[in-house]
């Protein structure tokens, strides 16, 4: 056994929000068919001009542009996070990138769950994502 000493962190998530769902079934579906799964994700961050705050977005979209699939999702979840002042930008970057990305997509993993479950399908859960190895699409 092994002990780990922990730093409180000096970001801090002030609010969260759902602030859009979008869910389609596909009546048409054929129970069994083989369907590949296609998952996106797309963030958007808006920083405070006047303080040490920023609103991070992501938008989750599942199924996009496949009649084949079984359903259609897309959420956009939201969250307020701040920084202790004095904190240098190369270290916030890298914070609202994955870190409050990835706190956010643990809000979205649920929902998609239920909102799968509540619609007579099998229940989806999403996978884990590492938003730490990006590349840029091009």
């Amino acid at each position: 056994m092994y002990g780990v000493i922990m730093k409180i962190s000096p970001f801090k998530i002030k609010a969260h929000r759902l602030k859009n769902v979008e869910f389609a079934l596909n009546v048409n579906f054929e129970p069994g068919s083989k369907v590949d799964f296609r998952i996106s994700i797309d963030k958007q961050i808006e920083k405070h001009a006047d303080k040490p705050m920023a609103e991070v977005s992501i938008v989750v979209s599942i199924f996009k542009d496949m009649p084949e699939a079984p359903f259609m999702c897309r959420i956009t979840y939201q969250g307020l996070f701040s920084w202790e002042e004095g904190i240098p930008s190369e270290n916030v970057e890298p914070y609202l990138k994955c870190n409050a990305a990835a706190l956010l997509y643990s809000y979205v993993r649920p929902l998609v769950t239920q909102l799968t479950a509540m619609s007579n399908i099998t229940p989806l859960t999403l996978p884990f994502m590492n938003f730490t190895d990006e590349k840029e699409e091009e």
